[in-house]
């Protein structure tokens, strides 16, 4: 599976099994397969009973058998050969570039079938996009383009160790500047098809202008927000009204930012279909928990949303360590209360006035941000409630499940029991604390 592009395979459900999601707003039950997980979907077949299950039980029951490499392998070139019987000249081209990109990351020799496609077929590609000489690029669109190229760069560096300085666009060879880059890409004919990858180590886009009509349609319809005319950030245009083009918007790639307008991004999102990509979006205080540094620069440089265009497994080991206590309301859960461990802060406690502050409590619901330097003891005192009324919930909830539900989810019981123990790796635990969690590991 994993020498194969991750759009080589997918999952749909079978059209007569009569699945359909349920409100997730209720309560549902809990899955009547594993009973320890919550219902999501009914299943009610014609002429059979009706059940409720899980997302895991229902992709258990309804997905596909896996393929093996081998079978995987076959299925795919079955693929290539019926395009080369049904496909244009054009479309080929495409497809050869296609998985010389796909395949790009993947150490050679490639198979056999995948190496001769591209060589018969590579020349068929469409000539890449030219930018035009002279003339001026507005702000909109010089923003617009280097808005795709940090989306490229973010989530080419996930997987690849690339020069952070230089780029290549083709079919220049020559390695040129992020500005360099961005305005060539912002001169060529719109709307573009870019590509990065990273041969030899320095991202090299490959951009091709969209002029097929159906390429042209799905592209507008990726563009749009969920229906014709809606905004890529649809809620903040339903709050902020007439001002939501103005809006600031920061954005987070590799070891870069970029602080641009809501309408900027909606010019990306028109001008721009580019890969590898990956993003998320959110209010800064959502972010201060895994990316503080990109948190608390949103928020100095005014921007009402982050967007987040590259990812990092070690985001989150300050809070699976216990040095982050990322504390989420059900009823503001964009705007939660983060304490972090800050042994450096040479301040007393601002609670008790007395011992050395150590963490940094952040409300993050107030504008401007309420901050508190506190000692580890006034930290504990804070979040013993908040522990253990988790704690009972907890314990009701695995009450609550047979022998088969607890079975079903001992893996999932076990990583509520370790995230409700994390919060006290660097605190004092209060003894009313350190009962309930007794409790829950002998539930």
């Amino acid at each position: 599976m994993e020498d194969f592009p991750e759009s080589s395979g997918g999952f749909s459900l079978p059209p007569d099994a009569g699945i359909r999601p349920l409100d997730f707003r209720q309560d549902n039950g809990l899955c009547t397969e594993c009973e320890g997980r919550p219902a999501m979907f009914a299943v009610e077949p014609p002429g059979k009973p009706a059940r409720r299950l899980c997302p895991e039980c229902l992709f258990r029951e309804f997905a596909p058998k896996p393929l093996s490499p081998s079978e995987m392998h076959e299925q795919h070139a079955r693929h290539i050969a019926e395009l080369e019987r049904t496909a244009t000249p054009e479309q080929l081209g495409h497809m050869a570039e296609f998985l010389e990109e796909s395949w790009g990351s993947k150490p050679r020799p490639w198979p056999g079938y995948v190496e001769e496609f591209i060589a018969r077929y590579a020349a068929f590609a469409p000539p890449p996009a030219v930018p035009t000489i002279g003339g001026i690029v507005s702000p909109e669109d010089g923003h617009a383009a280097e808005l795709a190229l940090l989306v490229m760069r973010g989530a080419l560096a996930e997987k690849h160790t690339i020069d952070e300085h230089q780029y290549v666009v083709d079919p220049d060879p020559t390695p040129i500047s992020r500005e360099q880059a961005a305005d060539r890409l912002a001169r060529m004919p719109k709307p573009l098809r870019c590509v990065a990858t990273a041969p030899d180590g320095v991202m090299k886009v490959r951009c091709r202008q969209i002029v097929d009509a159906d390429a042209l349609a799905t592209h507008a319809q990726m563009a749009g927000g969920e229906t014709e005319g809606e905004a890529y950030f649809s809620h903040l245009q339903q709050e902020w009204g007439d001002r939501y083009p103005a809006l600031r918007i920061f954005c987070a790639g590799w070891r870069e930012s970029l602080v641009v307008s809501a309408a900027e991004v909606e010019r990306y999102q028109r001008d721009y279909e580019v890969g590898p990509m990956g993003t998320n979006a959110g209010p800064p205080s959502g972010y201060l928990a895994a990316n503080p540094d990109v948190a608390r620069a949103a928020v100095a440089a005014g921007a009402v949303y982050v967007m987040e265009c590259h990812f990092d497994a070690s985001d989150w080991t300050p809070e699976k360590e216990g040095r982050v206590i990322d504390v989420r309301p059900a009823e503001s859960w964009d705007f939660p209360n983060v304490f972090a461990l800050t042994p450096d802060l040479d301040s007393t406690c601002e609670m008790c006035g007395q011992r050395s502050a150590t963490w940094r409590a952040t409300d993050t619901r107030s504008t401007p941000w309420k901050e508190e330097l506190l000692c580890s003891q006034c930290t504990a005192n804070i979040l013993a409630p908040l522990a253990i009324a988790d704690g009972e919930r907890f314990l009701v909830g695995v009450k609550a499940l047979s022998e088969k539900g607890r079975r079903s989810v001992a893996r999932d019981i076990a990583a509520r029991l370790e995230r409700m123990e994390r919060w006290w790796k660097h605190l004092p635990v209060p003894a009313e604390v350190a009962a309930v969690l007794a409790r829950c590991r002998a539930a």
